[in-house]
């Protein structure tokens, strides 16, 4: 499958804060009506109710805090099963009552993406487990935000007020600006896709119930349409998956964390001043989103490290070398790095790629040949520091670290890239000896195909070379275009025998 998808947003709002729009029936997700997930319907509880939903409210505060805490020093493999036991056991000792209150409810939907992204992708692959403990941290602090709130919706409500309501679009709100950054950092598109649309499922349900939903209706009608004219499960096609993606990436409720009033100031500038202040909202937003990763990121690394006191030291005197002029200095400093564990410093070898001097970029290839390459972030650095170093030497030598993942998507899709983008044929060469090994399916055929167009010949053979080995009629038609129309009879006579060992497999 194709990874790495990361949506760039940019959306024009237009919300109804007067127009008389028709809301259609919004119905419940089924997997909030009855189940594992239920949250019911009540809004107000009795008495009897209120006295066991406060001490359950209270002891889940503690609770959630408490294991947020412990996770911090616990190593990162163990922290996702430690943060979940907490907030299943938060929900399930509801007991069936299923308090109607946000807390529950974003606790109990954060539960269910979590559930989704174990169905919709593999979790051995790398960053999957990183994500799922992503979702369920930002559910327990969107959870934890309305504590105060659900108190005193329940005090009020059994004081007399009668005309208390449940802000349902308030909390909407929060749940979709907490969880977004969460679901668009999901990796696997198959499961980006279908937690992307559950998260609009149940942001549309909240706004819709809300007393308040006229002034969403238009943007309640568009989720709803939208939703329905969709698939609701995943494609196998990656590159609709990517489609679908976007479509729900263009609705109009992505950027319903806009407060009342900044909706109604945006629908008063022109089109052209209102596109410039949704495109500045939406940098900003976007920035906040990339710190906050980069600052888990490295959390979570640094932590899930162990490292003595004496090493931190050691670190920061490293990390200060590495801003040396002299590049003997930048080297000793990758040989210290070296003996200090962690994937944040891991890091901080791997752009060392970059370094000006051929001796410093020896030293870290050395360096990270003997660490594991764990983590997405350190492959995406990876490819980064390929993409801006101009020694082909040193693109090799990314070529070789990223060929020990074997099974990971994302690095075979970028073998292809170098094998028909960079200038170096010995680069190629290696890129295409990465090849060896991998497993490659027709999902692998686009980036494949896109070799035919390259200038070199002997790119368009490799190309030709791995599309053999996809024993598939959609390969062997694709080696029958090429056969057709390339311009080298070597490419020619590559696909033609590629085609004629294939079809004994295909008959």
């Amino acid at each position: 499958m194709k990874k790495l998808i990361i949506p760039a947003l940019f959306f024009t709002l237009s919300f109804s804060a007067i127009a008389n729009v028709e809301i259609p029936r919004i119905s419940a997700p089924v997997e909030l009506v009855s189940g594992e997930f239920a949250e019911g319907t009540l809004t107000r509880l009795s008495d009897a109710e209120v006295a066991e939903f406060l001490p359950w409210a209270q002891n889940a505060q503690n609770q959630l805090n408490r294991a947020m805490k412990q996770a911090q020093s616990i190593p990162l493999r163990e922290r996702l099963p430690h943060i979940e036991r907490a907030v299943r056991s938060v929900v399930s000792r509801s007991e069936g009552r299923q308090y109607q209150m946000f807390m529950r409810y974003a606790l109990n939907r954060g539960l269910l993406l979590v559930d989704e992204l174990e169905k919709n992708s593999d979790m051995d692959e790398i960053g999957a487990q990183e994500s799922a403990l992503d979702i369920l941290q930002r559910s327990i602090q969107i959870g934890l935000s309305f504590y105060e709130s659900d108190l005193n919706f329940q005090r009020r409500a059994q004081s007399g007020n009668t005309a208390t309501v449940l802000e349902n679009a308030r909390f909407a709100s929060a749940f979709m600006q907490g969880m977004y950054p969460g679901i668009v950092n999901v990796l696997d598109a198959t499961a980006q896709y279908r937690l992307l649309y559950k998260l609009v499922e149940m942001v549309n349900w909240d706004l819709s119930r809300d007393a308040q939903a006229q002034r969403y209706a238009e943007v309640i009608v568009e989720a709803h349409e939208m939703t329905v004219d969709i698939p609701e499960i995943p494609l196998n096609d990656d590159k609709a998956n990517l489609r679908l993606i976007r479509r729900l990436n263009s609705l109009r409720i992505m950027n319903v964390h806009l407060s009342y009033q900044e909706q109604v100031r945006l629908e008063r500038l022109s089109v052209e001043q209102r596109e410039a202040e949704l495109r500045r909202i939406e940098n900003e937003r976007q920035a906040q989103i990339r710190r906050e990763a980069e600052e888990r990121e490295y959390e979570s690394m640094r932590l899930a490290t162990g490292r003595t006191a004496l090493q931190e030291e050691d670190l920061k005197i490293a990390r200060q070398s590495l801003g040396s002029s002299s590049w003997d200095a930048r080297r000793d400093a990758i040989y210290q790095l070296g003996k200090i564990p962690g994937d944040d410093v891991a890091l901080l070898i791997i752009n060392r790629y970059s370094d000006s001097d051929s001796d410093v970029r020896a030293a870290a290839h050395n360096e990270l040949t003997k660490r594991s390459i764990n983590s997405a972030e350190m492959v995406r650095t990876l490819i980064a520091n390929y993409e801006r170093v101009s020694s082909w030497e040193t693109r090799r030598l990314i070529v070789y670290q990223l060929d020990r993942l074997k099974n990971v998507t994302v690095v075979t899709n970028f073998m292809i890239t170098v094998i028909r983008t960079d200038s170096d044929s010995d680069v190629r060469a290696a890129a295409y000896n990465a090849m060896s090994g991998r497993v490659l399916d027709d999902g692998y055929l686009p980036g494949l195909e896109s070799l035919a167009g390259v200038s070199s010949w002997e790119a368009r053979r490799l190309g030709v070379y791995l599309i053999g080995r996809i024993h598939t009629m959609n390969a062997y038609r694709l080696l029958g275009r090429i056969v057709t129309n390339d311009s080298d009879s070597d490419v020619r006579s590559a696909a033609q025998s590629a085609m004629n060992n294939m079809r004994s497999s295909l008959q």
